[in-house]
């Protein structure tokens, strides 16, 4: 089940178990989740482009994230080298880029926080979630996602 207005959230009551070895270690948490650091993305077939964001701590914990690449908004998002520095990234092919996605109610669609975007050092499994300091970025971009089976 998708919450309206907030980030999109997997409302799955059944968890199975994961190999947690590679869980992406959050120093600080996610803004709202702060005390919980692991995290898993999952790929979810069913809802292709969308991957899922999962706290390894509390498996009901999850978010629905995507990889701007995907909406063509990638590079709108500049990431500035202070957060890139901070994980350990020294160049763009060792990073990660995805937005969170929330459902919107009223129009039906998807949208996503371009103003704080997750970056992972994906050699690392280091991530955080970064506010741009951008007043053009919105935090509920609409998209359209075509979900064609």
């Amino acid at each position: 089940m998708i919450r309206d207005s907030s980030p999109a959230r997997s409302n799955n009551t059944s968890f199975p178990t994961y190999a947690t070895d590679n869980a992406i270690y959050f120093k600080y948490g996610i803004p709202g989740f702060e005390s919980l650091t692991r995290f898993l993305i999952k790929e979810m077939p069913e809802y292709s482009p969308m991957l899922l964001l999962q706290s390894v701590e509390e498996p009901e914990v999850s978010l629905i994230i995507a990889d701007p690449a995907i909406f063509q908004i990638e590079k709108i998002l500049n990431i500035p080298a202070e957060n890139k520095n901070k994980l350990k990234i020294q160049s763009d092919s060792e990073m990660n880029l995805y937005v969170i996605l929330s459902f919107d109610s009223q129009s039906q669609q998807f949208t996503a926080n371009l103003k704080a975007p997750i970056i992972i050092n994906k050699i690392l499994n280091q991530g955080q979630q970064v506010i741009l300091d951008d007043p053009t970025l919105e935090i509920n971009y609409h998209l359209f996602i075509n979900q064609s089976n």
